[in-house]
């Protein structure tokens, strides 16, 4: 009989998502808060935290297929959430396909 110790544990594998117009190649996701307010002690020790206003950030990289398919400023459906695009880099090279970084965030209070 197998037991989960010989099979290991299972894991996440690849991307989260796909994108119009980019083959998408990587992703890098991150979730912070926009306000951290510490309050300390008289001796100058944190005693209580507060985080608000959580931002998920992500940075999309991969091989463009459509030209002007990603737009700063507009939405983008990726991992099941809707991202405003904030940043888009478009760089090429002679040995290479030409690639697109999108930075996108989530915001706590926009749908």
């Amino acid at each position: 009989m197998a037991t989960e110790k010989e099979f290991g544990q299972a894991l996440v594998y690849g991307l989260y998502d796909t994108v119009t117009g980019l083959v998408v190649q990587s992703d890098n996701w991150t979730v912070r808060f926009a306000l951290d307010v510490e309050v300390m002690d008289e001796t100058g020790r944190v005693i209580t935290d507060r985080l608000d206003d959580e931002r998920n950030e992500i940075t999309i990289e991969g091989v463009i297929k459509v030209t002007d398919s990603v737009i700063p400023g507009n939405k983008l459906s990726y991992g099941g959430l809707d991202w405003i695009v904030k940043d888009v880099t478009d760089r090429g090279s002679n040995t290479e396909y030409r690639k697109l970084s999108v930075k996108a965030v989530k915001y706590q209070e926009i749908a």
